[in-house]
């Protein structure tokens, strides 16, 4: 796995490498993502220093603890993200779309631990609000695919 630091320093070294391994070049969307992730890492260094700005300018005695609940990440593609797919296509039929458009991610949570973090879930508007629910239906294709899921990564873990 390559260090996002030694891609943002050394981005043509990566692309001529993904292209002598004919892969899917998809290094200016890893440059991308990192970029954002950063300038959201700057945005709350900032909002930070306004936040003391304006307690120092009234004089205030205080003391702030800061904390992070979750850090923005980027799981490369390995062999979760393959099982995932392959079980959504196999249920499916649909090849599904990686993206991090999904909103506020709970995998933040446990991207520093996990090697590998995949969200998949029904796509509805109560998602972790009141009364949250999905329809019906939704509920044994999502099941099928987390078993797929499962057995794909058991499968490809067993000695052949």
């Amino acid at each position: 796995m390559l260090d996002l630091k030694f891609i943002r320093e050394n981005p043509d070294v990566v692309r001529q490498g993904i292209e002598n391994k004919n892969e899917k070049n998809r290094i200016d969307e890893v440059l991308e993502l990192d970029k954002k992730r950063r300038e959201i890492l700057v945005i709350a260094d900032d909002l930070k220093s306004k936040v003391h700005a304006i307690l120092d300018k009234h004089g205030l005695d205080y003391d702030l603890a800061w904390t992070l609940g979750g850090k923005p990440f980027l799981t490369p593609r390995g062999s979760l993200v393959a099982a995932m797919e392959a079980a959504v296509f196999d249920t499916l039929a649909l090849k599904p779309a990686l993206s991090t458009t999904g909103g506020t991610s709970d995998g933040r949570f446990i991207a520093e631990i996990c090697p590998q973090v995949v969200e998949f879930g029904p796509v509805n508007a109560t998602i972790h609000k009141l009364n949250e629910c999905i329809a019906i239906d939704a509920v044994a294709p999502l099941s099928a695919i987390y078993r797929r899921t499962l057995e794909n990564l058991l499968s490809a873990s067993e000695p052949a």
